[in-house]
């Protein structure tokens, strides 16, 4: 491609003349000739003809080559008579030398020009490369960066003063839901936003236009969806003057999304839509300070679900989340719109009831809290059915600080836990000694095993059809070295509740097992030892394989083991629970449903469930044979064990009108005070060597003292 052209306008006969004018006054012709031209046109310089090669034909001659311009050029030069004549003199020979001196410079002169003209060619290439690559550059970078705001969802705009209109990227358009033509002024921009983020748009913009500076904000596009557009922008000033505005603006919708889902993970419960603990205790401490302003009286109510743990470790943490939030939703329609209810985590939950009348106005709340779940949830094909205790503490009697109030009013809810469930109990600061007594007992409870203060009882089982003794149940009593035998009834609750019933259940396992080989070995190998499974403990996913363990370690007869699983541990019926009592089996032992009327089991599925002896609750037995509706259910129990091939096994039996009412209608076997209380195991030795069946049914016994609760 053609660069450009340089041309120069030279009178060859003048420059030959200016060069060797002295030679040719001292008779020597010159022509200049183009080899590469024909005819006329070759000669450029000299006499007519001088170009034909007949004029070299003198006797002195010379021909110097010369090149210019990519041509080829001949200087020719030849002596004349009268220069022949002058030779044999200095002048002349140093005319000549003048003359080829002179042409020399000429050709200097050549070189020189044909090299100027060479580099200045080479550097109009040169920086048209470099002006090509620049540009290529930037185009490069120009598509880059439309790329870049393209992807980062960043429009950019621009106005400059003194120009009329605009600038705004395509990207800005798309942003705004513009055609390309919607941006023409500031005006368009700030009405392209939604309505409620133009006065801050303009506000900004007004402001840069007074005085230079950056600014941010975000502002909403009426899109569908909507968008969220955070406006960058800056203005330009030079001497005092305002040059221009600009600005950018991104699509953060994603990310003001995610904030503000962080915000309500920080400040709520995600399974119920209730304050969490956190923002709850936030409000709390503003209702405090405002009460202590005004003078008002604040509530706070700490709420416990009652054996909630049963039901979450039985159905299923599913089914349980599914409970905590209709409980929730009940919960929520029992308070004003003013007041707080939040989820502190698991099964507790707090209410805020500021600005209160009188005390009796908490009660009130926590009296629609109990109705509002005495109602059974139903959840799939169960109906479960809820109870709750209530602890309440008040501004400013119990305390001025959220913490402190808090503390109280879950104090004031083991309370009432204590007085039965299913109630409500106001704070008294007595509650504090039992609360640090209750700490003190579950740290005692935790160092229990590992001092030996754990020892067995044994209850008998007696066979109602012969009157033999054919077994014992294991009961875990607990012998603290300060305050003497503690009741069953005191700690199992407080281990069921803290989770200690799971290594409290292996040691009980453990030391049963140990005990049903010392007595085989004394002869005793035709007794049953039942050893009871609390559901947590039963739903712990190395079970099976624990007491497998346990089995093998102490050498124990599985034939002479019989589990008692509470009903509650089997309320989630289906393939793994099957599996599981299956496994159990394989290991030879005798699985018996414990405590039979009082869970949620249903009966449909019982039949399929590797089941041997059923044994009936003494709430059963307590008021029989008078009773109609325990009549009834015992009856009915029988009658449920005997078509489905299971035995029935009656606890609490204590006179022998229950013993009678029982044997009459097929009950296998009978425990309770009526044969024995529970006995150390030397005891329990003695008892069976002197048992003689038909004694013991001889009178009544006196009802027990003492709970036989199970471990």
């Amino acid at each position: 491609a053609t660069l450009g052209v340089i041309s120069a306008a030279l009178r060859m006969d003048d420059v030959l003349a200016a060069a060797v004018g002295s030679a040719v006054n001292a008779g020597i012709e010159l022509c200049l000739v183009d080899l590469d031209a024909d005819g006329e046109s070759a000669r450029l310089s000299g006499a007519a003809g001088c170009q034909a090669p007949a004029w070299m034909d003198a006797q002195v001659t010379r021909r110097t080559a010369i090149g210019f311009a990519g041509r080829a050029w001949e200087l020719r030069s030849r002596a004349t008579p009268a220069y022949l004549d002058t030779l044999r003199s200095w002048a002349a020979w140093a005319t000549i030398a003048a003359g080829l001196l002179a042409t020399g410079m000429l050709g200097a002169l050549l070189l020189i020009t044909t090299g100027s003209r060479r580099r200045i060619t080479a550097l109009v290439e040169q920086r048209t490369a470099e002006l090509e690559s620049t540009s290529a550059r930037l185009h490069e970078e120009q598509e880059a960066l439309a790329d870049a705001q393209r992807i980062a969802r960043l429009g950019s705009w621009e106005m400059v003063c003194g120009q009329h209109g605009l600038q705004a990227s395509a990207v800005l358009h798309q942003l705004l839901d513009c055609d390309e033509t919607g941006l023409t002024a500031i005006d368009s921009l700030v009405q392209a936003v939604a309505p409620e983020s133009r006065p801050a748009l303009q506000n900004a913009l007004d402001a840069l236009s007074q005085k230079a500076g950056r600014m941010t904000l975000d502002c909403r596009v009426s899109s569908l969806p909507p968008r969220v557009l955070q406006f960058r922008i800056e203005s330009e000033w030079r001497e005092d003057r305002l040059v221009r505005i600009r600005g950018t603006a991104q699509d953060v919708t994603s990310v003001r999304e995610a904030q503000a889902q962080i915000q309500y993970l920080a400040h709520y419960d995600t399974l119920t839509g209730l304050p969490n603990r956190s923002a709850w205790q936030e409000r709390a401490r503003a209702a405090l300070h405002a009460a202590q302003r005004h003078g008002d009286a604040l509530a706070v109510l700490f709420l416990d679900l009652d054996n909630f743990k049963t039901v979450n470790d039985s159905l299923g943490h599913p089914i349980g989340d599914r409970l905590l939030a209709a409980v929730a939703l009940r919960l929520a329609g029992c308070i004003r719109g003013e007041d707080l209810l939040a989820r502190l985590g698991g099964d507790e939950f707090v209410a805020l009831l500021p600005r209160l009348t009188h005390a009796e106005d908490a009660a009130v709340v926590a009296r629609k809290m109990i109705e509002a779940l005495a109602t059974p949830v139903r959840i799939d094909d169960h109906e479960l059915h809820l109870s709750v205790s209530i602890g309440i503490a008040l501004f400013p009697d119990d305390g001025a600080e959220a913490d402190t109030l808090l503390k109280h009013a879950d104090t004031a809810m083991y309370s009432a836990k204590e007085a039965g469930r299913n109630n409500y109990q106001f704070f008294v600061p007595d509650m504090n000694a039992r609360a640090t007594e209750r700490l003190r007992m579950e740290n005692d409870l935790r160092r229990a095993v590992e001092r030996n203060e754990l020892v067995l009882h044994y209850q008998p089982q007696i066979e109602a059809s012969s009157g033999a003794a054919c077994g014992c149940e294991a009961l875990v009593r607990w012998i603290h070295p300060e305050r003497g035998l503690v009741p069953p009834d005191q700690f199992i609750p407080l281990a069921e509740s803290t989770g200690l019933i799971v290594p409290l259940g292996e040691w009980v396992l453990r030391e049963a097992c140990r005990q049903q080989v010392a007595w085989r070995r004394a002869g005793l190998a035709d007794l049953v030892m039942a050893i009871n499974i609390s559901a947590l403990q039963f739903h712990k996913a190395d079970f099976v394989s624990m007491v497998a363990t346990v089995l093998a370690e102490t050498g124990a007869d599985p034939a002479c083991i019989e589990l008692e699983i509470t009903e509650s541990a089997l309320m989630k019926p289906g393939e793994d629970l099957s599996a599981r009592l299956l496994e159990l089996v394989d290991l030879g032992l005798t699985l018996a449903l414990d405590d039979f009327g009082t869970g949620y089991s249903s009966l449909a599925y019982l039949k399929r469930l590797p089941i041997a002896r059923l044994k009936i609750d003494r709430s059963f037995v307590d008021d029989l044979p008078g009773n109609a509706e325990d009549a009834a259910v015992t009856s009915a129990a029988l009658s449920l064990g005997r078509d489905l091939g299971m035995q029935v096994v009656a606890e609490g039996v204590e006179t022998r009108a229950q013993h009678a009412y029982l044997t009459d209608r097929g009950c296998h076997a009978m425990q309770g005070y009526l044969f024995s209380r529970p006995l150390a195991a030397e005891a329990f030795e003695k008892w069976l060597t002197g048992f003689e069946p038909a004694a013991r049914l001889t009178a009544d016994r006196k009802p027990r003292t003492e709970s036989p609760a199970m471990a």
